[in-house]
């Protein structure tokens, strides 16, 4: 019933209730709703109500200051002002260039990457800005940053060693601790799990 878009809710069946009853009730309410849609297009129609391109990109860029420079500014104070000048390409990040990729979708790329000096090694998690729509994503990669940069320090966590804030994207760097991950360590135990002193 979600899907069909209608905004009423049988509330009582009836006592009676088959399939074919069931089936005719949802025709009736997909019938009113799409009934109400017509009607509700053609007052829109009527009133010729419409925003321009001028109008819409106006708004993006309202939405996109108190998004990234607004909230920021005044509820996060360790987040990074955009750098404009911060080089963001397929292979490299700011003075990191990339070495190996460890994972990728169609937002986020995490990959092993080489800073100035050979032998130091990364890991960086790099988040297309176009993920971040609401105030709430945007607090949930800040609090991480928070967390593994300066309120927790244990040798079985990572660090995250500074955020880089880039036209493009937002990028968290980590050490990299050889060894591996934790759910790989697992994996390859018996029964993917650690004995029991080795667990604490």
């Amino acid at each position: 019933l979600m899907r069909l878009g209608a905004a009423d809710v049988i509330i009582d069946f009836g006592c009676n209730l088959t399939a074919s009853v069931l089936s005719h009730k949802v025709c009736v309410m997909y019938t009113k709703f799409c009934a109400h849609a017509s009607r509700v297009e053609s007052m829109l129609e009527t009133e010729g109500w419409y925003v321009t391109e001028e109008k819409l990109k106006e708004v993006r860029s309202q939405y996109y200051k108190a998004l990234w420079v607004d909230v920021p500014h005044l509820l996060m104070p360790r987040f990074p002002t955009l750098n404009p000048r911060l080089v963001e390409t397929s292979d490299r990040v700011d003075k990191y260039f990339q070495h190996h990729v460890l994972k990728e979708s169609s937002n986020v790329k995490v990959f092993e990457a080489k800073g100035e000096a050979e032998d130091n090694t990364v890991i960086i998690r790099t988040t297309k800005k176009t993920d971040f729509t609401t105030v709430k994503a945007l607090e949930h990669i800040y609090r991480e940053f928070a967390f593994l940069s300066q309120k927790l320090a244990h040798p079985h966590i990572i660090k995250c060693a500074e955020l880089l804030h880039g036209r493009q994207g937002i990028h968290m760097v980590f050490e990299n601790i050889p060894g591996g991950s934790l759910s790989s360590k697992v994996a390859a135990q018996v029964g993917q799990r650690f004995p029991i002193p080795v667990a604490m």
